[in-house]
């Protein structure tokens, strides 16, 4: 865990799987909104620590692809938490969500522009993903620059709590 000169505290976790790596995200949510035992998922007590006033909205879950949703709806589903989502578009992002409701917020990174969220949990940053290229593709310098920008939008979101995770497999 560090902390960024913004007062935002930075944790990174690498897990086995993507199934993996939603099972922790949920629990370090849950962790945070008091919701799961002590020393039941948690890695730490920093880790669990319980963030005062912390809504579901307050919660943004960001990935670089779509496809990469599907396990953390079903993790969040799972623990009987809501969630909703939305598409690429940053500019209709904001249209096609409640953010009224108390739902955790599932978002690409593009549709996250402009918004804030005092926990964000980033996924997926592997190599492939965030950065995201296709095998056969050698990305020139500026596709490279591209990707780095779109992570640090990302990363940006959040005001209070940062995770970001990838998978090993």
């Amino acid at each position: 865990t560090a902390r960024q000169e913004t007062g935002v505290r930075v944790t990174r976790a690498s897990l086995a799987t993507p199934k993996r790596e939603a099972a922790y995200v949920v629990s370090r949510i849950m962790a945070h909104l008091g919701t799961l035992p002590l020393g039941r998922e948690a890695t730490s007590r920093q880790d669990a620590e319980v963030m005062p006033g912390l809504g579901l909205s307050d919660i943004a879950v960001l990935f670089r692809l779509r496809s990469q949703c599907q396990d953390i709806a079903s993790a969040l589903h799972d623990a009987g938490l809501a969630w909703q989502s939305s598409g690429e578009d940053p500019l209709t992002a904001v249209d096609k969500l409640d953010f009224t409701a108390d739902k955790i917020n599932l978002l690409t990174m593009h549709a996250s522009k402009g918004l804030e969220f005092k926990l964000v949990m980033v996924i997926g940053a592997e190599e492939g993903l965030c950065p995201y290229f296709s095998p056969a593709e050698q990305p020139s310098e500026l596709r490279r620059a591209e990707e780095q920008r779109l992570f640090y939008v990302a990363v940006t979101r959040a005001k209070d709590r940062l995770y970001v995770t990838r998978a090993l497999n």
